[in-house]
């Protein structure tokens, strides 16, 4: 073959993936199962002192929802959802992280987190609003508990015994707002 007719093949190649709608940095994002394995320990321990292995951490998950970014695992007995939230304009993942535990378990963790080149960094400040803001519009500060989204971008506050809906928090792809719906 020639220089001129690799060349067109190369340019026919890259004008069909356009085309389509692929790019390059597409096909590197990483899936909410890819975060789940490279959390940092601590989200896997509360009683214990040590954190399982990946292949560990494969077999505590009970249910997963991959194309929609969606991880819920057993953690010590206490239920771990993951999911991921993609920032609109942006190549961020941010990682939400909500281990259940009940009021008082020093274990409950609600965070949001970014992968960067030297670890996890918490965004919950950025991305999510105060704890005073939303028990505020709530009327109380216990009783209740956060839902991620197996599907959808809006986490659910619920009532702890009665799962009954007490508010919403929306992402608008940079932050969650409070919603009374």
């Amino acid at each position: 073959m020639n220089t001129a007719c690799c060349i067109r093949i190369t340019l026919a190649a890259v004008a069909l993936c356009l085309a389509a709608g692929w790019t390059p940095s597409e096909t590197a994002r990483l899936s909410v199962l890819d975060y789940y394995r490279d959390l940092p320990a601590d989200v896997f321990q509360c009683e214990t002192d040590t954190a399982p292995d990946p292949a560990a951490r494969e077999r505590l998950i009970v249910h997963r929802n991959i194309p929609h970014g969606y991880i819920r695992a057993m953690v010590e007995g206490f239920p771990l959802e993951v999911a991921l939230f993609r920032e609109r304009d942006t190549v961020r993942d941010i990682v939400a992280v909500s281990l259940e535990c009940g009021d008082g378990c020093m274990c409950r963790r609600l965070d949001f987190l970014v992968r960067e080149a030297d670890g996890w960094r918490s965004v919950r400040a950025d991305v999510f609003p105060a704890a005073e803001a939303i028990e505020a519009a709530l009327g109380r500060d216990t009783g209740y508990a956060f839902q991620l989204p197996e599907t959808g971008t809006t986490i659910r506050v619920v009532d702890v015994e009665s799962r009954a809906q007490l508010l919403t928090l929306p992402w608008d792809g940079r932050r969650f707002h409070i919603s009374k719906q």
